[in-house]
């Protein structure tokens, strides 16, 4: 029983920390694709956006938009897009962590 839990507690702490790494690696993939567009803007062109900032890497799961005329700027959200990219970055972090934090076998 006791050998049990203990495969349980370094299980949980293995989930935790990855978890805790994927979402490191997910906010900083989130926050570098929005800014390599914050700047410079996009100037108006006629019939064309005045300036179109995404978010999220390799979906696209932010957007926001200012279209001609408009005093406000556009935006929407793709959850699905959010969701997919949450749970690719966390499959990718975890296999990549419990790959180097396995036990080396002699």
């Amino acid at each position: 029983m006791w050998v049990y839990i203990k495969k349980m507690k370094k299980v949980f702490r293995l989930l935790l920390t990855g978890t805790f790494l994927s979402a490191l690696v997910f906010f900083s993939i989130s926050f570098l694709s929005f800014l390599s567009q914050i700047a410079p803007f996009r100037y108006y062109k006629e019939g064309k956006e005045f300036y179109h900032l995404s978010v999220g890497f390799p979906f696209t799961f932010y957007e926001q938009f200012w279209l001609s005329g408009n005093s406000l700027p556009n935006f929407g959200w793709r959850g699905i897009n959010l969701l997919l990219d949450c749970a690719m970055t966390w499959w990718v972090v975890m296999g990549i962590y419990i790959l180097l934090t396995r036990p080396k076998k002699d």
